[in-house]
């Protein structure tokens, strides 16, 4: 998987081809598939989609300009190999990938950016031209088949584009699985999530009564002091079960700090603590993106886990996003119990393989 920074480039930047005039709703959609090949085109392509992502009801937070730049910027090793899809001057769509090959093995490996700590992935189309993005992206990848070894399109939705029929190919083999699947919490019906969120608020008066506290909202002025929390936090908990977490590297919590800074700016992040004298004692950190809200890491002070921060700063982190008029209070992946006791059910996640014969 794709673990280090930096990266080699296919191609060097280029200006986007000539487009020209023209609407959907009077022709059949007709697709320019342009190489991105080196980080600065990536970056060049952000307004644009912004754009696209911001029109699709059902993106998240891992397909934004917001995260994958810095992801990129991170953790992008080997070459960029990505496709903006072009109808005249407008973006219609945009699959973010790169060729990976690890030390160890030298298969090719043809990924989403993104793979490795993005929860969701996928490409990025528009509906009205969805298909001949689809048909425009596979051409591209098969003419292109020299590059790569395998594609591994993973963590997709259910109706993902990288989902749909592929055209028979003699030389290729596709190859489908589930993965270990998101968490999600329907916010309109509750059913034990309601009685979790009674009792989180009633763990938060009974704390209120022994230390007060104040939840606090991450802003610009405290934005730092909140990153600074979530990881002494985080990584004590994993600590304390001798494990890695997920803000163990340098290179992890510099990703994340810009991440959240992207958000913050956005006005899509969702980074929430508990205050108990002058120091914040819990946290949980996500984004806000149309209607649902992504819990992505949490972490307390084990001094109080007898008192059950960890489900005061939940139960807080749901009032809101329903207060906020979200759908969903999605925990992402894995299948902690914790998550189950709120109510949560699996979002199926799948991976899509096609291998050359």
């Amino acid at each position: 998987m794709p673990v280090a920074a930096g990266g080699l480039n296919l191609q060097t930047g280029t200006a986007a081809p000539e487009r020209t005039n023209g609407s959907a709703a009077t022709r059949a959609p007709s697709i320019d598939c342009e190489l991105v090949g080196c980080s600065l085109r990536l970056e060049e392509l952000e307004e644009d989609w912004r754009e696209l992502w911001s029109w699709l009801p059902d993106a998240t937070p891992f397909q934004s300009p917001d995260w994958l730049l810095p992801w990129w910027k991170h953790y992008g090793e080997g070459q960029l190999f990505s496709f903006a899809l072009w109808d005249g001057a407008r973006l219609v769509g945009l699959a973010p990938l790169q060729i990976f090959r690890s030390a160890v093995d030298p298969t090719r490996r043809l990924f989403l950016l993104g793979t490795g700590n993005s929860d969701y992935l996928d490409v990025l189309f528009h509906p009205a031209w969805r298909g001949a993005c689809g048909n425009a992206l596979m051409a591209e990848i098969g003419k292109r088949s020299d590059c790569w070894d395998v594609c591994s399109f993973q963590r997709l939705r259910r109706g993902s584009p990288l989902l749909d029929d592929i055209v028979e190919h003699d030389a290729w083999r596709v190859e489908e699985g589930e993965q270990v699947p998101c968490v999600a919490i329907d916010l309109h019906h509750l059913g034990h999530g309601s009685v979790m969120l009674r009792r989180s608020q009633s763990y938060a008066r009974k704390l209120q009564g022994v230390h007060p506290y104040s939840f606090e909202e991450a802003s610009a002025a405290t934005l730092d002091d909140f990153s600074d929390a979530l990881e002494r936090l985080h990584q004590q908990r994993w600590r304390e079960e001798s494990c890695r977490g997920a803000l163990s590297t340098a290179r992890d919590r510099s990703f994340h700090r810009m991440v959240a800074r992207q958000f913050l700016k956005a006005g899509m992040l969702m980074f929430y603590g508990i205050r108990m004298a002058r120091r914040l004692i819990a946290v949980i950190y996500g984004f806000r993106v149309r209607d649902a809200v992504y819990s992505y890491l949490s972490g307390f002070d084990l001094e109080y886990a007898r008192k059950s921060v960890g489900a005061i700063t939940i139960g807080h982190a749901v009032q809101r996003a329903i207060e906020s008029g979200h759908q969903v209070f999605d925990f992402l992946q894995g299948r902690e119990k914790y998550k189950y006791t709120w109510g949560a059910r699996d979002q199926a996640c799948f991976v899509r393989g096609i291998v050359k014969e």
